[in-house]
């Protein structure tokens, strides 16, 4: 399949926006909080559209068993080895009586069956988990075009969902994934959308941050999808200086991102286990931006250098043991 670079690049972009709304320490300044609704408003939205329109635009010729065993091991088997591993990471210090933020029990190695109990944050790959099971089974343009009426009806109707499985987050975020889908699936149709100036996209954003967090208007959806069209359009801006050879990072970011979502929390967490041990006030505007853009750093870099080494290190294993035979 012919990468779309756009995607990839609003896959880069967005991944360090989760590792950035991943820090949040008690004293965060007003400002932070803000911007940090403001992130969360979009971010997961825009992951679920890619992996949408993605899913669709692969066209993958194999039968729906096939598919799903693809996806066990895409994303059940890293799920539960990164789970296991932080929860065995979190008990040490934990015996140790070391601040640990989101304790976890013995209990919790079976809670992961059912919960992302390890970390808050893996509740998007069992959302992933269930749409992969649906879609498949939607065979035309028109079978997804209606499941995406149907998952805004479900998700605008107020009703609770057992905490289980991540049912409530596959509710919410359903319908952006059926969005990418049916983008995919009416990419001809709606090919008129490149041509509207990127001041417009951005302008209907920051209209609907300042009418959700100025005049306190309930435009979730709006927020959601014209940020979605924001860092999508924003994606595509960036393509060109990507390709002259700047911001050539956020190739690398992108490609990482699946890494990074999963190892990022370690990284984070132990910054904050750091802070709790260093006097210093968070309320300070400039050195709360500071610290905020080294853990970022640090969660972002910190699991793609991991990936790094161990590919590297794989690569000499393999190249050694061909050697020897």
């Amino acid at each position: 399949m012919m990468r779309i670079k756009e995607l990839d690049i609003a896959k880069g972009i967005c991944i360090i926006l989760v590792v950035l709304g991943h820090f949040f320490p008690e004293g965060s300044p007003h400002w932070y909080a803000v911007m940090r609704s403001v992130i969360y408003s979009f971010h997961m939205p825009v992951f679920m559209f890619v992996s949408g329109f993605v899913y669709i635009y692969a066209e993958r010729n194999v039968s729906y068993g096939t598919f799903l065993l693809k996806k066990v091991r895409r994303i059940a088997v890293p799920y539960f080895l990164v789970s296991f591993l932080f929860i065995a990471i979190k008990l040490i210090p934990q015996a140790l009586s070391i601040y640990v933020k989101n304790p976890v029990t013995l209990s919790s190695f079976l809670k992961v069956f059912y919960y992302p109990e390890a970390a808050v944050s893996f509740w998007y790959l069992w959302a992933l988990w269930w749409f992969f099971m649906l879609v498949p089974l939607l065979r035309t343009r028109g079978a997804r075009l209606i499941a995406l009426g149907l998952s805004l009806a479900v998700a605008s109707v107020s009703f609770e969902l057992p905490d289980i499985f991540a049912l409530p987050k596959a509710k919410e975020m359903l319908p952006y994934f059926m969005m990418g889908a049916v983008a995919a699936d009416w990419r001809h149709e709606l090919s008129f959308v490149k041509k509207i100036p990127s001041w417009a996209v951005y302008l209907v954003f920051a209209v609907s941050v300042v009418l959700g967090y100025g005049a306190g208007v309930s435009v979730g959806l709006l927020m959601a999808v014209s940020g979605i069209c924001m860092v999508l359009r924003l994606s595509s801006d960036l393509v060109p200086l990507i390709e002259k050879g700047r911001y050539g990072w956020l190739d690398t970011v992108s490609r990482y991102s699946y890494t990074i979502y999963l190892f990022h929390p370690v990284f984070v967490a132990g910054c904050l286990a750091v802070l709790k041990m260093i006097p210093l006030t968070l309320s300070d505007g400039w050195l709360f931006a500071f610290i905020a853009a080294v853990v970022t750093a640090v969660g972002t870099c910190g699991p793609m250098a991991i990936r790094m080494i161990s590919e590297r290190v794989f690569s000499r294993w393999r190249g050694g043991s061909a050697a020897g035979e």
